[in-house]
């Protein structure tokens, strides 16, 4: 019971934390100057106008400050209403924005460390950008925006210096912009002209982009080194267009324009750009800008100091890309445009183009580029100029991008294309080890975006269920815990044996204490998919005639990853009944597959393991929709490693060590019992091996949490210290 109180008040933040309830903006504005690290400003539901907030103050890694609204979704800024967040560690979550008069920018986000959560603007109808991330590792996800009729961006991205962002916008629904009429109509735009060389390294992914029709440039990249994964693009007039900036990757991403006309694919202008990965389908590329679903731009040459507009590209990856059923146009256009300057490097490689009606490729090469491993079907529209095989790649009738059994795409991949550029600090599938749906590929990968492979599928089209806060429809708040259920129940299960067709493995999660998994000579296990990642804090176990087995429990995030102990028994001489369950308790840990291991038993000298009922608790609310990869590691995380030794801890100093497989943001927090945070590390670190001395001398002996956060990824254990 002490260790499960200890790690409630763990995820509580500090227990000092003040909750501000205020009513009005002079008492919101008391509150912003008084508020200190894990402290919530919460906003009186109703309607708040020309409500212009700045929020400043400074939280903390652990214990940030949080302004919210005391209902999410029931708070609403009108008129001339603005927000400007400065300063560290603050969150902003539960608003909606309508019916504005603001002439500047609505939602502003300087400093660093601060995010925006669960808000909504929706046919605010005036205000020039309606959101801008600046500053240093910003964060907003889980919002939505619509309607917007007036010029400018509806997010805008500053990029100003060579110094990385690291900003990250995910799982947000960017809905219905209906056309501008002139420039200045983007959805997303992330730098400026003027900032084309600047690094960025902005994170955009999970985001649905449904009818992002304001002009021709959904997404205008104009700065370098930015990643774009994992987005659905649905019924939108325009295109994904790398406008300036060089190094940026566009990866499995779907493009779909379901027959509506104006839909388009890529654009590129700039060097050293990389589409690989990505599904296209349906578009009308004639009637979007160019004619083709994939184009890149020739260019022209500029004097040193002056800012490029069209700049010559000079290098460009195409590889294992799907393009098929395109309603207009062409597939491919390597050469687009009367500028003199033409593309030069481009490789194309491993991707299917695939329609009946239209012609495949515009007839313009060069005849510079790399051609290898690719397949086409329909009419090539050029003199095939090799490593292009033509044959019909045998979609399948559930999707098209999924290739049939007898494919000639299948291990029909070819190397020596180069790969994708590392971006430091990025997770970047350089060796498309991956294929669209996220499964990975085989030693011979498959042409094209889909690999033919079985396995779990962690990326597929968003829908609006899929995105935005959860007041308007998206999926429930990763953030608030749903009610504790069992995980368990009718849940996928595997085994190590299973010798009675009568008592299946899958009767241990069935919910029914009539039932049993019974197999025999010890070790066995059986192991539950859960589906998606959740957060488990209890297993209960029902043995058959009240046994007493020894078992220990471990979890696992991905079906590649590596198990963690969370319970052991294996000296178990508790029985486990219906009425008194064998029960085990502890901190909030990430499981997807739980696997009990049944290693003996006391007191029963049969060699049967019996199980009635495997149950595992947890908040109902997964950390990522189903189907989706887990928010917190988008593909199978590279394995973090942190220790202290010896533990339990006699020094009043001890090194706490902890290994970095890439470079990555990274915070080192030790927790004691009250949940207090002291922060050892909060900085941007290479990858390699860093140690910290914890200064345990004032410190009362007991149970500590070391946490290590890096990037999108987290390890932690228990310290106890007993100096």
């Amino acid at each position: 019971m002490r260790k499960l109180t200890l790690l409630l008040l763990l995820l509580s933040n500090a227990v000092w934390a003040t909750d501000r309830f205020v009513t009005n903006m002079t008492q919101l504005n008391a509150a912003i100057g008084a508020s200190a690290p894990g402290d919530n400003i919460i906003l009186q539901n109703g309607t708040w106008n020309n409500a212009a907030i700045t929020f400043s103050s400074s939280g903390t890694a652990a214990s940030p400050i949080t302004m919210r609204a005391e209902t999410a979704g029931s708070v609403t800024f009108t008129g001339n209403s603005t927000l400007n967040v400065t300063g560290t560690y603050l969150v902003v979550k539960g608003f909606r924005w309508t019916n504005g008069t603001v002439t500047g920018n609505v939602v502003t986000i300087r400093g660093g460390n601060n995010r925006i959560t669960q808000c909504a603007i929706i046919n605010f109808n005036s205000g020039a950008k309606w959101i801008v991330l600046d500053g240093l590792r910003g964060r907003v996800d889980h919002c939505h925006f619509e309607g917007k009729n007036t010029a400018d961006p509806t997010m805008q991205i500053e990029v100003r210096d060579q110094t990385p962002d690291y900003h990250v916008v995910e799982y947000n629904h960017f809905a219905r912009r209906d056309p501008l009429g002139a420039n200045g109509g983007e959805t997303v735009r992330n730098g400026y002209s003027g900032q084309m060389d600047n690094i960025s390294r902005t994170l955009f992914q999970y985001n649905l982009l449904q009818e992002c029709n304001g002009e021709n440039e959904i997404i205008s990249n104009k700065s370098a080194e930015n990643l774009y994964r994992y987005n659905t693009f649905r019924r939108s007039k325009g295109q994904f267009c790398f406008r300036h900036g060089d190094r940026n990757i566009l990866y499995a991403n779907f493009f779909l324009g379901e027959g509506v006309a104006q839909t388009g694919g890529v654009r590129v202008i700039g060097s050293q750009n990389y589409i690989v990965n990505n599904y296209f389908h349906g578009l009308d590329a004639a009637n979007s800008t160019g004619d083709a679903v994939i184009i890149l731009q020739k260019g022209e040459s500029y004097p040193a100091g002056e800012v490029r507009y069209n700049p010559q590209i000079v290098g460009c990856v195409i590889a294992y890309n799907t393009v098929a059923d395109f309603i207009s146009g062409k597939a491919l256009d390597v050469n687009n445009g009367s500028r003199p300057l033409s593309p030069t490097g481009v490789k194309v490689a491993n991707n299917i183009f695939a329609d009946a009606d239209q012609s495949l490729i515009a007839n313009n090469l060069t005849g510079s580029e790399t051609w290898m491993g690719n397949i086409a079907n329909g009419t090539l529209g050029i003199s095939n100029p090799g490593g292009i095989t033509m044959a019909n790649p045998q979609f399948e009738t559930i999707g098209s991008w999924r290739i049939g059994a007898t494919s000639p795409a299948i291990d029909a991949g070819v190397g020596g294309w180069g790969g994708i550029i590392a971006l430091s600090g990025l997770d970047v599938d350089v060796t498309v080890s991956k294929d669209i749906d996220g499964q990975t590929r085989t030693s011979l990968k498959d042409v094209g975006c889909d690999e033919r492979v079985t396995g779990t599928v962690i990326n597929r089209p968003l829908n609006p269920s899929d995105v935005g806060p959860a007041f308007l429809g998206g999926p429930p708040d990763p953030d608030e815990p749903g009610p504790i259920v069992n995980l368990a129940l009718n849940k996928p299960v595997t085994y190590s044996s299973q010798p009675q067709a009568e008592n299946p493995a899958s009767a241990a999660v069935d919910g029914n204490t009539a039932t049993r998994w019974s197999a025999s000579v010890y070790p066995q296990w059986i192991e539950v998919d859960l589906g998606a990642v959740y957060d488990i804090s209890k297993t209960e176990v029902v043995c058959m005639d009240d046994r007493a087995y020894q078992f220990n429990v471990q979890v696992k995030t991905t079906s590649t990853g590596t198990y963690t102990q969370v319970v052991d028994r294996s000296a178990n001489t508790t029985p486990g009944s219906i009425a008194a369950p064998i029960t085990n308790t502890f901190g909030p840990v990430n499981a997807r597959y739980v696997r009990m291991t049944v290693t003996g038993a006391s007191g029963y000298t049969g060699t049967w393991a019996s199980i009635i009922e495997f149950r595992m608790f947890g908040s109902a609310t997964p950390l990522a929709p189903l189907g989706l990869a887990y928010k917190k590691a988008t593909e199978p995380a590279k394995e973090l490693q942190l220790s202290v030794y010896p533990n339990p801890v006699v020094s009043p100093s001890p090194v706490i060590r902890y290994t970095l497989t890439e470079a990555a943001p990274v915070q080192l927090v030790v927790y004691n019992m009250a949940g207090q945070a002291e922060v050892l590390t909060d900085a941007f670190q290479q990858a390699g091996e860093y140690s910290r001395t914890w200064n345990a001398g004032g410190k009362s002996n007991g149970v500590y949490i070391v946490k290590l956060k890096a990037g999108n990824r987290e390890k932690q254990f228990r310290l106890l210290l007993n100096k």
